[in-house]
């Protein structure tokens, strides 16, 4: 009898942590993606793809930049999550070392199961307004532009969504988080 009852709680156990996953699977689906920031396509500094005589690869040609560089006021311009996800990363670095400033990268899962990453990159470290393994929802504000007192570029937001699961745990910099690439490492090429 004993073994029945240990049997039947278990079951119940494991029936409502079901329930639990599959209805937080659910809030986190990114079935619709918007913009990161107000009058994003007007406020494109630097494309996808374009070459910048500033960063060089090893053999002297202009790596090409693999997000877009948005216009934006440091501590003011609001950063919104670009769909529902969870923070796989928030981390702040030197721009004057190659770094980002504050980044943060949310992974999103598509409705096929598909996985995409989205990178927010020179925020204003003081505004960050999530944490790591946490949840958000399209729309939500993340942060502010920053990058006023480290770089020479201006404030802006570096904003790029990459193919792929994120490729490390919580917290760890993934070995594809970088900023610009080679021509031949480029996608496309």
């Amino acid at each position: 009898m004993k073994a029945i009852m240990t049997f039947r709680v278990i079951l119940v156990v494991s029936f409502v942590l079901a329930i639990s996953y599959t209805s937080g699977l659910s809030q986190e689906i990114a079935s619709s993606f918007q913009f990161p920031i107000e009058n994003y396509l007007s406020s494109i500094t630097q494309r996808f793809g374009e070459e910048n005589p500033e960063f060089l690869d090893e053999q002297g040609d202009a790596k090409r930049h693999v997000a877009d560089d948005l216009d934006g006021e440091a501590s003011v311009t609001p950063v919104v999550a670009a769909a529902n996800g969870k923070v796989m990363l928030s981390e702040k670095s030197d721009c004057r070392k190659g770094g980002w400033g504050h980044v943060l990268v949310i992974e999103h899962i598509l409705p096929g199961g598909s996985r995409v990453n989205s990178i927010y990159g020179h925020l204003e470290p003081d505004s960050i307004q999530v944490s790591q393994n946490e949840y958000v929802t399209i729309g939500q504000e993340i942060g502010k532009v920053g990058c006023y007192a480290e770089c020479d570029w201006g404030d802006h937001l570096h904003f790029g969504i990459r193919r792929g699961e994120f490729g490390a745990p919580v917290g760890r910099k993934p070995p594809w988080l970088f900023g610009y690439l080679p021509k031949d490492e480029f996608p496309g090429n």
